[in-house]
């Protein structure tokens, strides 16, 4: 999954690897930043025959990682499919509806879909640990099509 297979070094002390596999497959990697509660980065290898076989909807919603304290995420919520507001991830615009962040994959669930049998990468993808607080239109738009 990485260039001459040397995991990357997270960019501070308290960062936490977290490996997404299952015992046949490795699915991504993620730097998560316990003290700011956001991911550093994420890892993940797709080929071109896998990039051409991805065909997966959204099914799920977000969820706390189980391998991080509590503490060390933001809550999760988990939006409701005929929501356009956003989710209220890391809070809004002083408690109101009218401003709100959505969550962006750093791993994309749509990459994991190229092994459509195993749907333990895609659902893993859906952690907090792997979400970026990203403006509403920032997130939505032409690139998803």
């Amino acid at each position: 999954m990485f260039v001459d297979d040397v995991i990357p070094t997270p960019p501070r002390s308290d960062s936490t690897l977290l490996c997404r596999r299952t015992s046949s497959r490795s699915y991504f990697m993620t730097s998560f930043g316990n003290d700011i509660k956001s991911p550093d980065f994420s890892a993940y290898k797709v080929t071109r025959a896998e990039a051409l076989t991805l065909t997966s909807d959204r099914p799920w919603s977000w969820r706390k990682d189980p391998d991080v304290s509590d503490d060390d995420q933001v809550s999760h919520y988990a939006r409701s499919s005929g929501s356009t507001s956003g989710s209220p991830c890391w809070g809004t615009n002083g408690g109101s509806r009218a401003f709100s962040w959505d969550r962006g994959h750093l791993a994309p669930n749509k990459i994991m879909s190229a092994h459509p049998n195993e749907c333990e990468g895609q659902w893993q993808t859906f952690y907090v640990t792997n979400a970026a607080m990203q403006y509403d239109d920032m997130n939505r738009g032409s690139w998803e099509s």
